[in-house]
């Protein structure tokens, strides 16, 4: 069997192609190996330099995972945050909450399309919010454990529903006012 081969190739990434009589010798297309030629060196070299960069970049991410297993962490063994991050996470959010608030309360004041009974509403929500907001921080502040911070969590079920609540009274009010567009 006779295999002939086409034009020379000009660098190593490129793929071999003979011209093959019969289906016997499809290895050869497969493998990139010639027996007549010597331009299968380059693909050798090649496999080599890809085996040993895929064994380093194997060993680095072995080291790294162990660096990174190895690194201390703020947990408490447990994989819990201790209860004093988890006071200032809430606290800081409350924060948020708080301040929010007050922005909104400025703008409620300050709006002159809304009626009283709409003020009013919008008030008592914020009024309500702030209220929780309190009351939840200082059930959160007041925990010295994990079952503290549980006892702590339906007061902040109540801010967050108390949020939802002032949501969907503030978009009540913006529907009341919105203008219809016309049918067409």
């Amino acid at each position: 069997m006779k295999i002939t081969q086409a034009p020379p190739l000009r660098h190593a990434y490129t793929t071999f192609t003979w011209a093959l009589p019969d289906a016997s010798s499809r290895w050869a297309i497969c493998s990139g190996y010639h027996p007549d030629s010597e331009e299968h060196e380059p693909m050798r070299l090649t496999r080599k330099v890809f085996v040993v960069g895929a064994v380093t970049a194997g060993l680095l991410g072995a080291g790294a995972t162990a660096a990174v297993a190895a690194t201390p962490t703020a947990d408490n063994g447990a994989g819990r945050r201790p209860v004093a991050d988890v006071q200032h996470r809430i606290d800081q959010r409350l924060d948020r909450v708080t301040a929010r608030t007050a922005e909104a309360r400025k703008r409620v004041d300050a709006n002159q399309k809304l009626t009283a009974a709409e003020k009013a509403k919008l008030n008592a929500d914020l009024d309500k919010l702030v209220a929780d907001a309190a009351t939840a921080r200082k059930q959160v502040d007041a925990a010295t454990d994990r079952a503290g911070l549980k006892a702590a969590k339906p007061a902040l079920q109540a801010v967050k529903a108390d949020v939802q609540q002032l949501r969907t009274d503030r978009k009540a009010v913006r529907d009341a006012h919105r203008t219809p567009t016309p049918a067409k």
